[in-house]
């Protein structure tokens, strides 16, 4: 980072682990409201498309 801030020190830098708050959905899935993080669901006609039967007219 001292590299960088050397190099363009115009720049502001920001910093963010978005792998970490990512690991957390997949260890803690009930804290996010995830019940069962190992089912499919495929479109129907539900929120975000869900609910409805897994076949190959299913929305993605």
């Amino acid at each position: 980072m001292n590299y960088l801030r050397g190099t363009y020190p115009a720049v502001k830098f920001i910093y963010a682990d978005y792998y970490g708050a990512a690991m957390e959905f997949i260890k803690n899935p009930g804290r996010f409201g995830i019940g069962d993080p190992l089912v499919a669901y495929c479109g129907g006609d539900g929120p975000y498309h869900t609910g409805g039967e897994c076949n190959s007219t299913a929305k993605i």
